[in-house]
C-alpha cells in the first residue's frame, strides 16, 4: 500500500533536511496546514496499519511516527502497537515513543512500566539505551530497580556488557558505570 498524500506533504515527510523542509514550507504555504489535517492523520494511521505497506521504508515510517506522535492519541495505540516489532530499530524505537508520549510520566503509570520493560529487552541497543533514559525521566527508578537489578544480571549472558543500555542500568542502579 502506497502512503497516499499530496506530493509536497510525501517530499517533506521524505526528507530528511531541515533547510529542504523549510523550502518546501515556502514553496506550499499549505503544507503546514495538510499535515495537520485529519485526512492526511488518517491516511497515515491507515499506511501504519495496512498488511501490504512496504516494510522496506523504515526511515519514512519512523518519520511519519514521529510527527504523529506530537498529538498521539490512545485510539491510536492499536494500530501503532505492532510496529514495535518491526525489523527495523528505527521503527521499533519511534513506535515505542509514540506510545510513551500516551503514558508518559504518569497518565498509565502501569503501562509505562510495562512498556519500558519491554523496551529494555529489545535486540538493539540503541532502543534499549532509550528506554533506560526514559526510565530516568519517568522518575521510574523505584518502580523498576528490581527488574533493572535481574536486567543487569542477565545482560552478560546476552552479551549486552559494555554496551550503552548496560552503562546507563548501571548508573541507575548505582552498580557499574
Amino acid at each position: 500500500m502506497r502512503l497516499d498524500l499530496p506530493d509536497p506533504v510525501m517530499e517533506y515527510l521524505a526528507s530528511d533536511s531541515a533547510i529542504y523542509r523549510t523550502q518546501l514550507r515556502q514553496d506550499h504555504p499549505e503544507l503546514d496546514q495538510q499535515l495537520g489535517s485529519s485526512e492526511t492523520r488518517q491516511a497515515m494511521l491507515r499506511w501504519l496499519g495496512s498488511e501490504d505497506r512496504t516494510p522496506d521504508e523504515p526511515d519514512l515510517i519512523a518519520t511519519v511516527l514521529g510527527h504523529m506522535r506530537a498529538d498521539a492519541q490512545e485510539s491510536e495505540a492499536e494500530t501503532i502497537r505492532p510496529l514495535t516489532l518491526h525489523a527495523a530499530p528505527v521503527v521499533r524505537l519511534r513506535a515505542f515513543e509514540f506510545l510513551l508520549t500516551l503514558y508518559f510520566p504518569t497518565a498509565n503509570r502501569p503501562a509505562l512500566i510495562a512498556l519500558l520493560q519491554t523496551m529494555l529487552v529489545d535486540d538493539a541497543d540503541e532502543v534499549r539505551a532509550a528506554a533506560a533514559r526514559y526510565v530516568e525521566r519517568a522518575d521510574a527508578v523505584g518502580d523498576l530497580a528490581s527488574y533493572l537489578r535481574q536486567w543487569l544480571g542477565a545482560a552478560e549472558a546476552r552479551g549486552w556488557v559494555g554496551t550503552e543500555s548496560h552503562r546507563q542500568v548501571g548508573r541507575l542502579t548505582g552498580g557499574e558505570e
